[in-house]
């Protein structure tokens, strides 16, 4: 067991906050997807406000990640539409995610269920901080009681940050992955 999957305790954790640093981003985001669907099996929602659909799901064919055990909700493509695989929806429309992702989960076709944010950084860029604390804040309180994992990202921000440090209050677990040295 490696050091990224050792930290994604899940017994005692339900909710975390992965804070990194650009570089390590993709290399990190691949490794979370190979913890939860390749080694326990989970099934996942997948919120994308970074990178589309379609070039996710290449990086993890790529990767030996099975894409047919997510649903995607995608924040950045210019084509929306409704698939079996994904959903497309405007990053400055919270309330439209909001009630995607309820909906979204009854693709997932197995028990153990996870879903990522990706990224809390760029809905800030998109809402105000305000917005995206409330957003984040019901986003918890959901996951919790829909008994999921929940692992928001944070790129290019330090726990430091104002945004990042509140939103961490409605964490179980942080997680901060930089570059090695």
């Amino acid at each position: 067991m490696d050091d990224l999957e050792r930290q994604f305790d899940i017994q005692n954790s339900k909710i975390f906050l992965m804070v990194m640093d650009p570089v390590t981003y993709s290399k990190n985001n691949l490794e979370v997807l190979k913890i939860f669907i390749n080694q326990r099996n989970f099934s996942g929602l997948y919120v994308s406000t970074n990178r589309p659909y379609e070039i996710l799901v290449k990086m993890m064919i790529n990767n030996s990640i099975d894409a047919t055990s997510l649903f995607f909700i995608d924040t950045t493509s210019n084509r929306c539409k409704k698939s079996r695989f994904y959903l497309c929806v405007s990053p400055s429309s919270l309330t439209e995610i909001s009630i995607a992702i309820p909906e979204s989960l009854k693709n997932l076709q197995k028990n153990k269920r996870f879903l990522i944010l990706d990224s809390i950084t760029t809905l800030l860029k998109y809402n105000s901080r305000e917005t995206v604390l409330e957003f984040v804040k019901f986003l918890s309180s959901k996951i919790r009681s829909w008994g999921m994992v929940g692992i928001f990202f944070a790129v290019g921000q330090s726990l430091s940050d104002k945004p990042i440090s509140q939103i961490s209050r409605y964490c179980d677990k942080i997680i901060v992955q930089s570059r090695v040295k």
